[in-house]
């Protein structure tokens, strides 16, 4: 059911991506035509089905004595900020797109637990992704104050767990990714200011592994929990808002 979910939600995120190029590519011939250098940084949101990660936090919350409700949340949505730089637009008679991107989202994870006989102890956990792409892809259409284009992104990542419990922080887990992001950036030009959205579908094409987490945060139970149960794949949308600077403008007749 997951792979076919994915492989749905790609044909979707490519059919809408053909619908705008099929629009757009025909009037942008009748006009003039441009490429911007633009920038900038944005804002974004993962949602993200980390099961095997949120596997291990559920254990965390089912064998320990909690204060309250502080249980740990789940990993599903985590924030951040990205920097980027990219070209778009007509190179000769050519609509491309070209955008080097870092991005960093995370999610500070907390729980109150009270073991028998003992002070509460307030657990704090930080999760990070960061991820590094170089998209390529067309250009639906390059005006003098707008554009839209849709491509493919490498991806490389890294997903960090920090344990701040206490004084200092000590990294727990540390996963290496790669994969694929499908890219769909759209901006509009004020002057020299863009402003912009770019919403993308990652697939990673490796697992990361949670049994650290797993033997860190529940040393008593984790050896009986399933390997393959305390791994996640990490495939997400985003959707990212963007303001820029224009650096460069070139028009092509």
């Amino acid at each position: 059911m997951k792979t076919l979910s994915t492989t749905l939600l790609l044909v979707l995120f490519l059919s809408i991506g053909d619908l705008f190029t099929s629009k757009y590519a025909y009037a942008q011939r009748q006009g003039r035509q441009y490429l911007h250098t633009i920038l900038g940084g944005g804002y974004h949101q993962v949602n993200i089905k980390a099961d095997g990660l949120n596997y291990v936090i559920e254990q965390f919350n089912q064998t320990r004595r909690l204060t309250g409700d502080q249980a740990m949340t789940k990993v599903e949505a985590p924030t951040g900020f990205s920097a980027f730089l990219g070209t778009y637009g007509y190179l000769g008679h050519t609509p491309f797109l070209l955008e080097f991107r870092y991005g960093n989202a995370g999610q500070t994870l907390t729980a109150t637990e009270r073991p028998p006989g003992q002070p509460p102890i307030d657990r704090e956990l930080r999760f990070n992704m960061h991820n590094i792409q170089l998209g390529l892809g067309l250009m639906a259409t390059s005006s003098e104050y707008f554009g839209i284009g849709i491509g493919i992104a490498p991806d490389i990542g890294i997903n960090t767990i920090n344990d701040k419990t206490g004084a200092g922080s000590t990294e727990i887990v540390n996963n290496f990714s790669v994969g694929a992001s499908f890219i769909l950036p759209v901006y509009a030009l004020l002057g020299p200011i863009m402003l912009g959205v770019r919403p993308y579908y990652t697939l990673q094409l490796s697992s990361s592994d949670y049994t650290e987490l797993n033997a860190s945060l529940n040393p008593n139970t984790y050896q009986t929990n399933p390997a393959d149960a305390q791994t996640s794949t990490m495939n997400h949308f985003g959707i990212e808002f963007r303001v820029g600077l224009l650096l460069s403008k070139r028009e092509r007749r």
